[in-house]
């Protein structure tokens, strides 16, 4: 475990030249008319990594996924899916009852059909994948890595501001080395936190910004975060001198 993110932690980037490319994507919902919305940025003849941004709403509209995306973007290296979890009506309805967010196995379900998705699109599916996850969408995040049988491998996961002590028993069978980021003024997170680290039993690092909020609001703070997820999904979803898509 680590209270102190090093500011010098190096960048496995390289500068692109090629443009990247942004465009809304529709995941249809099994045995539904439904679908879940997304933004999916790439560099094409550049990527080798996708990052999946897990959130249960508003993922496509985060100020702080925008911003991580695009840090996590630079150099190309990494394509990033930044989705919502819920469809633009549960959304609704969660926002009044708070009906859906706790539904860890609903949403790990979710994620199961996006992950499947992207592994299965011709354009993305040699692309190693990573989890960037918030709030319920770190529980999810965990099921779902610890969950999937077929031959789709998570390679990383990046909480953010989680709640993985919500994932439950598959904290302990969760194999993806994974990375919990919390602001060290936010005390019932912290607590919260480090419950789930005591409990994971794969490559794991905890790292809590000191003088930060929940969400990371304070000048500099969303920049550490940024550069400890981007070291930590490059280092395990960039393969040094691999072939890109």
């Amino acid at each position: 475990m680590t209270s102190q993110p090093s500011p010098s932690s190096p960048s496995l980037s390289s500068p692109s030249s090629s443009p990247s490319i942004q465009k809304e994507v529709e995941i249809p919902l099994p045995g539904t008319q439904s679908v879940l919305q997304g933004y999916l940025t790439i560099t094409p003849d550049v990527a080798q990594g996708i990052v999946i941004f897990i959130q249960c709403s508003g993922s496509r509209y985060s100020k702080m996924n925008k911003y991580l995306s695009e840090y996590i973007q630079e150099g190309g290296k990494l394509a990033t899916l930044c989705i919502d979890l819920l469809t633009p009506i549960e959304e609704v309805q969660d926002h009044s009852d708070a009906c859906f967010r706790f539904n860890v196995d609903m949403l790990s379900d979710r994620l199961s059909v996006i992950t499947s998705w992207v592994s299965n699109c011709p354009s993305l599916r040699s692309l190693t994948i990573g989890y960037c996850a918030t709030e319920t969408g770190a529980a999810a995040a965990i099921v779902t890595s610890s969950s999937i049988i077929s031959n789709i491998s998570i390679k990383a996961i990046v909480c953010r501001g989680g709640r993985p002590d919500l994932a439950g028993k598959s904290l302990q069978k969760n194999k993806t080395p994974t990375l919990m980021i919390v602001g060290g003024d936010d005390g019932v997170f912290v607590r919260l936190n480090k419950k789930a680290y005591d409990r994971t039993m794969c490559e794991k690092q905890m790292a809590i910004i000191p003088r930060a909020s929940h969400l990371f609001e304070e000048p500099g703070k969303q920049e550490q975060v940024a550069r400890l997820a981007k070291v930590w999904l490059e280092g395990r979803l960039i393969i040094p001198g691999g072939a890109a898509m």
